[in-house]
């Protein structure tokens, strides 16, 4: 019978998230999330072969993973509601994901994919590009408005509003932007 795995996958990527949120992408490295796991280098090797492998799967669990939840919100495009539906998404995402929302606030695709990055983390990358660029084209079509603002209600007015919101640990205040940020997204869509 096979002995259950240590350190799974996710374990590995979580602690590489961590790693990566606290001391920065040039400092993560796979020794260094061996260290916090207490485990052998081995074992995270084994799965991923080098460090761009774990830094390149760990940004695609993360963005899939915020994509989705957008994807979610505008299930219904000609929703009235929308811009309450990518807020509240927006928001409840980043709550539930602190690490994963430093990530996207800190780095950009490009900064992966521009450099000497393996071919599947590369192709995965421009999967999951296109799938924003296929839910924004959507919205698009349906509410009738350009694709830049969609991607500008969708992902980058939220998330701006979601981390000052943040600044303050305040939920008088949290409401306050979320309320306001859906009213002007809603005139965006």
């Amino acid at each position: 019978m096979a002995r259950a795995s240590k350190f799974d996958d996710q374990l590995i990527l979580d602690t590489m998230a961590q790693e990566v949120a606290d001391a920065g992408m040039d400092a993560a490295t796979v020794s260094s999330v061996a260290r916090r796991l207490d485990a052998p280098s081995g074992s995270i090797y084994h799965r991923f072969p080098t460090r761009k492998h774990l830094l390149g799967a760990l940004w695609v669990r993360t963005v899939r993973s915020f994509y989705t939840a957008v994807e979610n919100a505008v299930a219904d495009a000609e929703a009235t509601d929308l811009g309450s539906h990518v807020v509240d998404a927006v928001f409840k995402w980043i709550g539930a994901n602190p690490v994963g929302a430093t990530l996207l606030l800190k780095f950009r695709t490009e900064d992966l994919i521009d450099n000497d990055w393996p071919t599947e983390v590369r192709i995965e990358i421009a999967g999951e590009n296109q799938r924003l660029a296929d839910i924004t084209n959507r919205v698009a079509e349906a509410r009738h408005v350009n694709p830049l603002d969609v991607v500008l209600a969708l992902i980058d007015f939220p998330t701006a509003a979601a981390r000052r919101a943040a600044v303050f640990e305040n939920e008088t205040v949290e409401e306050a932007i979320r309320q306001r940020t859906t009213a002007l997204i809603s005139q965006m869509l």
